[in-house]
């Protein structure tokens, strides 16, 4: 006996053969509905997620000075110099805008201290005069004729004139 190969006739009918093709299709076609579903609901909330820029008015503050106009201005005016993040601004601020809101009130403007731009003029003790001018501490200057003719050092000092200022009629 001789080693014979035996050939299996496999015949495949065309029946068969797109049965397979379909079942195929629709797979692929259940697969890509599935990840759609999938992306539909998960971009449903990205709406919500997205960072939404609020447009921000410029804004000209005509209260805000630095350090360096301290003596640019003309006549008698107060400045005061704190922190932005001072717990009294508030107290401050509601002060100021009732003092602002009397007739003839001289006016007052607010220097930053912690403003970058300010940093050349802190220093370890108050000195106000033009020539060799820094700050220590909070304090409030009432300035006339270019030079220093009132100062309140330290929050209570500052909280006490300014709350003097809003109460009384005439300007001081």
């Amino acid at each position: 006996m001789k080693n014979q190969k035996q050939i299996k006739n496999v015949s495949y009918s065309e029946g068969n053969e797109f049965q397979k093709l379909v079942m195929l299709i629709i797979i692929v076609a259940v697969i890509a509905a599935v990840f759609y579903g999938i992306s539909i609901f998960v971009s449903k909330d990205r709406d919500k997620l997205k960072y939404q820029e609020t447009p921000k008015s410029s804004q000209i503050e005509y209260d805000q000075i630095l350090i360096s106009d301290t003596f640019n201005k003309e006549n008698e005016y107060y400045v005061l110099y704190t922190k932005e993040k001072n717990v009294f601004m508030t107290l401050y601020n509601s002060y100021i805008t009732t003092y602002k809101a009397k007739e003839g009130a001289i006016p007052l403007y607010k220097a930053d201290l912690s403003d970058s731009l300010n940093q050349k003029y802190i220093g370890t003790e108050n000195k106000f005069e033009r020539e060799n001018f820094t700050i220590a501490t909070e304090c409030l200057l009432k300035v006339q004729e270019g030079a220093v003719v009132e100062s309140y050092i330290g929050n209570e000092t500052i909280v006490t004139k300014l709350y003097e200022l809003s109460k009384t009629s005439s300007n001081s």
